[in-house]
């Protein structure tokens, strides 16, 4: 298997914690996340990192740590990642309703602190 022959492959990693969250998971592919992001340090690479783990805490419910990530890769000057894109990405459904949510898709610097039902 591929995980064997490219254990530390980031790339891979992801794709195992998405696949992780996919089967319900959602734990153990946020913790394989957060592991991943802390051994990286190329900024380009740590945002799409970010993303990825902002779709799965999104899809667990995990409305502040999705939106922390999204806060933190939508801060970034080169654009990887834009407010237009967030508002019409439907892995962030689940966000659409918090107010956090709603001030990154605007363009905010940063989303309103604390939790929003």
């Amino acid at each position: 298997p591929l995980a064997l022959a490219a254990p530390d492959d980031p790339l891979l990693q992801v794709m195992q914690a998405r696949t992780a969250a996919g089967l319900g998971r959602a734990d153990e592919a946020l913790a394989s996340m957060r592991r991943l992001l802390a051994g990286v340090t190329e900024e380009q690479r740590r945002a799409g990192i970010l993303r990825f783990t902002a779709e799965i805490a999104a899809a667990a419910g995990r409305k502040d740590e999705a939106l922390a990530a999204l806060a933190t890769v939508l801060a970034r000057p080169d654009g990887l990642f834009t407010p237009a894109s967030l508002r019409v990405d439907p892995r962030f459904a689940p966000l659409r309703r918090d107010a956090r949510f709603a001030a990154l898709a605007a363009g905010s610097a940063a989303a309103p602190a604390g939790p929003n039902p």
